[in-house]
C-alpha cells in the first residue's frame, strides 16, 4: 500500500511524492527495511540512499543524479560502504554517518557513497539499536550524536570534527534513539521511551546550555525518528514523528503545546528513519521498506533536524569559511529584510548589503 497524506496534513498544506521505488530490503521479515538514510552530495545534485544489507552488517550507498520522482532504484549508482552507518547529516560542506559497526564511531560519506576508512571520534554502541542518531548545528560548527552506556542509558555526546574530540552534554536514563534542533538552532528534542513501546517523550532542552525546558508526554508507542516542523507564522515548532508499531511505521505531526499527535500518513509499512534535505529546508525524505518518498512543508514552513544555513533567495553570495568559522553570507537586493546576525565563535554571520 502507497504511503500518502491524510486529510489533516493536506489541509495544513503538506505535500509528498515519492523519490525512489524498488529499494530492496534486507530480508524477507514484516520488519525488513531496506532505506535508513538519506543525504545530498556536497557537490552537485545527488540524492545518497543507505540502504540496509542482508547481513545487517553493512550498507549499500545507492546514488541518484537528483531528486526528481519516480527513480527506480535498478538505474542508481550503488556503492558498497563495507560499514553499517545508521545516520547521515552535514557540517560545514561534509556529510558525516553514524557507523553503528565496531569499532562504533562517526565517519565521512564521500560523494562517490564511500565512507572513510577509520572513525573520527569513537562513539559507545552497548544497545546498537538506540545508538544511530547525528545531527550537527553549524552555528557551533559542532556535531550530535546518541551514544549507549548500557541498554537503558544514553549519553548526546558533543563531537568536535575538527579536533576528533567528544564530549557528554546531557545524560537521559532512558531509552533516547533520536534528537533534532528546532530552526533558530536554540532547542534540541530528544525522543526518549522509558521501555521499547511505553511512555514516549519529547524532551525539550536549551541549546547550548542542555537544560531542561520541558518534558512532553505524547503516548505508548516506540518511535524511530523525529525532526521539527517550523510553521510560516513563526510559531513554536511542531514534531514530526516516525513511530513504529509491528510492520508499520507511521509519521505524526505533534502539537508541543496540547501533546496532540495527529497522523500525517496512511498506507505506511515498515520504515526506518527521516532526513531532512540539506540543499532544501522544505523537504523531508521518509524512508518506507522499498522506497523513499519527500514531504514537503506548507508555504512558509521548513523542517530541521541540523541546523544548516541555507540562502533564502537569489541574490546569495555564500562563501564556505574554515570549519571552526561555519559560513559568511551577504544578500543582495532580492534578500531585503534578513538582518545581521551576531558572528559567534564557530558560528556563522548574516550581512545585509
Amino acid at each position: 500500500m502507497a504511503l500518502a497524506l491524510t486529510a489533516f496534513a493536506i489541509g495544513l498544506g503538506f505535500g509528498l511524492s515519492r523519490l525512489a521505488f524498488d529499494i530492496p530490503a534486507s530480508s524477507g521479515s514484516a520488519n525488513a527495511r531496506g532505506p535508513i538514510w538519506t543525504a545530498r552530495s556536497v557537490v552537485g545534485t545527488k540524492v545518497m540512499i543507505g540502504v540496509l544489507q542482508n547481513t545487517l552488517s553493512s550498507v549499500n550507498s545507492a546514488s541518484f543524479p537528483n531528486d526528481s520522482d519516480e527513480q527506480d532504484y535498478d538505474t542508481a549508482a550503488t556503492i558498497n560502504t563495507a560499514r553499517d552507518s545508521r545516520s547521515a547529516c552535514r557540517l560545514d560542506g561534509v556529510n558525516y554517518v553514524f557507523n553503528r559497526q565496531s569499532p562504533t564511531g562517526i565517519r565521512v560519506l564521500n560523494d562517490d557513497g564511500s565512507v572513510s576508512a577509520s572513525n573520527i571520534v569513537n562513539i559507545s554502541s552497548v544497545n546498537g539499536e538506540m545508538a544511530e542518531t547525528l545531527v550537527s548545528n553549524a552555528m557551533t560548527g559542532l556535531l550530535y550524536a546518541v551514544e549507549n552506556v548500557n541498554s537503558t542509558t544514553n549519553n548526546i555526546v558533543e563531537i568536535d570534527p575538527i579536533n576528533a574530540t567528544r564530549t557528554i552534554k546531557y545524560v537521559s536514563n532512558v531509552l533516547t534513539p533520536h534528537i533534532a534542533f528546532n530552526g533558530a538552532g536554540d532547542r534540541i528534542y530528544l525522543a526518549t521511551n522509558d521501555t521499547a513501546v511505553t511512555n514516549f517523550r519529547v524532551v525539550e532542552l536549551a541549546y547550548p546550555a542542555f537544560t531542561l525546558i520541558q518534558s512532553h508526554l505524547i503516548g505508548n508507542f516506540t518511535v524511530e525518528a523525529i525532526l521539527c516542523y517550523n510553521p510560516p507564522s513563526g510559531a513554536d515548532p511542531f514534531i514530526v514523528a516516525q513511530y513504529y508499531t509491528g510492520s508499520v511505521s507511521q509519521f505524526w505531526l505533534i502539537d508541543l503545546a496540547t501533546n496532540v499527535a495527529t497522523s500525517l500518513t496512511s498506507g505506511s509499512i515498515a520504515g526506518d528513519g527521516m532526513n531532512v534535505d540539506a540543499n532544501d529546508g522544505t523537504v523531508a525524505f521518509l524512508t518506507q521498506r522499498n522506497e523513499v518518498y519527500k514531504l514537503t512543508a506548507p508555504t512558509g514552513g521548513s523542517f530541521t533536524d541540523s541546523v544548516i544555513p541555507t540562502p533564502p533567495g537569489d541574490g546569495w553570495d555564500v562563501i564556505s569559511l574554515p570549519p571552526a568559522s561555519g559560513w559568511g553570507q551577504d544578500c543582495g537586493e532580492l534578500a531585503m529584510g534578513w538582518t545581521e546576525a551576531p558572528l559567534a565563535p564557530g558560528g556563522w554571520n548574516q550581512q545585509c548589503l
